[in-house]
């Protein structure tokens, strides 16, 4: 990854206007390791001016609330909302849970 991110600083960044975002590209199971290892990568290789020093933004203080799933609207309270599921829950369950996990990063990363 950290070739990757330097190719694309070299060629597509060259005479400035390339910019990494993370935007809605990385997906809720994006591990922490490889997420730091981009993040370094960028701060080593994306500088059109080498006197601005610049940090990512710091994660905020507290801790998540183990109770409350990283979801928009938890499976149970929509099952609750639609009156319950006949059949096989999980059939709606596991895609329900998926997409909400990623519109709630979607929008964690556009609010924060």
């Amino acid at each position: 990854m950290r070739l990757a991110v330097k190719q694309l600083c070299e060629t597509v960044g060259e005479g400035g206007g390339f910019m990494i975002s993370g935007g809605c590209c990385f997906s809720y199971g994006t591990k922490p390791k490889n997420f730091k290892a981009l993040v370094d990568a960028i701060m080593e290789f994306s500088w059109y001016d080498r006197n601005i020093k610049t940090q990512p933004k710091a994660a905020p203080a507290g801790k998540l609330d183990p109770c409350c799933p990283l979801m928009v609207t938890p499976w149970d309270a929509k099952k609750k909302e639609i009156g319950g599921v006949q059949g096989d829950e999980d059939l709606i369950r596991r895609p329900w849970n998926s997409l909400e996990s990623m519109a709630y990063v979607w929008l964690w990363q556009w609010l924060s």
